[in-house]
């Protein structure tokens, strides 16, 4: 397959950005509804719970899991939203790189690639996930049999090669969307002799989130918890709330925003290289 430009990918997502600025507003207002607000919602609820069993036996671990048993039945329908929000963020982002023609609601949908999109992530999520735990259990084995620098070596060799099968499998979210199917080891092929310029690129882009989470989330988290905002939440969570009302609206859109901006961020340098090694010439002007 083809090849790909670095300094064309990482600027995919500040060009949609730039291009048509209402989006990241869009955008921030669909994370606050469904990434951002029902969380909050649930942790306002159980948090006034969990504070008052600390406060009863506080440092028993037992009286904690018994204020948190709720969280196991509302597990399911947080995740199913994560994973909704997900498909549609991305989706939304893949869409405005690779059909940036397809201008309607902001580029957000909820159709058949999304849905495709979202199988797609859900199964790599559980290889890696039941990968890490394996690899996990064989660490704990030889950690248990050799001598440290081999449990060193294991790791270091673990590690490796999970980010190593992470960037050949790294274009699969944009390719099942673009081609309207669920896609997994298909991406191999596509990132053949590109891992490490994959990596390259993907340091960057933490770098780059880094950078960003600096520049906008850091001030308003600094300003909260030398009010003293933070402990007070902690505290009496409920009138801490109503009290910091003003704050917590500023904080919601401001994570919004950058949630958003982040999605951009990272979302539609894959889309671009995809595009790229794909030699699928839709140009990324949105004009």
């Amino acid at each position: 397959m083809g090849d790909f430009a670095v300094d064309r990918a990482l600027g995919a997502g500040f060009s949609v950005i730039r291009r048509r600025p209402a989006v990241l507003l869009a955008w921030g207002l669909a994370y606050f509804l469904f990434g951002l607000l029902p969380p909050s919602l649930f942790w306002m609820r159980m948090w006034p719970a969990m504070v008052a069993q600390s406060a009863v036996r506080p440092g028993d671990p037992q009286a904690m899991m018994a204020a948190m048993s709720g969280l196991s039945a509302w597990a399911p329908v947080l995740w199913l939203l994560a994973l909704i929000l997900m498909s549609v963020m991305y989706g939304a982002v893949f869409r405005a790189v690779l059909q940036p023609q397809d201008r309607a609601f902001f580029y957000l949908r909820l159709s058949g690639r999304e849905l495709w999109l979202g199988l797609t992530t859900l199964a790599l999520l559980v290889v890696f996930g039941l990968g890490a735990v394996v690899l996990s259990v064989i660490v704990g084995v030889i950690a248990h049999t050799a001598p440290w620098y081999v449990t060193l070596i294991a790791v270091i060799a673990c590690l490796v090669g999970m980010i190593w099968l992470i960037l050949r499998l790294s274009l699969s979210m944009p390719m099942a969307f673009a081609e309207h199917r669920f896609v997994f080891a298909q991406s191999w092929r596509l990132t053949e002799g590109l891992a490490l310029k994959l990596f390259g690129m993907a340091l960057c882009l933490i770098l780059i989130v880094i950078v960003a989470e600096l520049v906008i989330l850091a001030p308003v988290m600094l300003t909260f918890g030398l009010t003293g905002g933070l402990a007070r939440l902690a505290e009496e969570p409920g009138r801490a709330a109503a009290a910091a009302a003003p704050w917590l609206i500023v904080a919601a859109v401001v994570f919004s925003f950058f949630g958003a901006l982040v999605y951009a961020i990272l979302g539609a340098p894959w889309a671009s290289v995809y595009q790229q090694v794909t030699e699928g010439a839709e140009p990324l002007a949105l004009d």
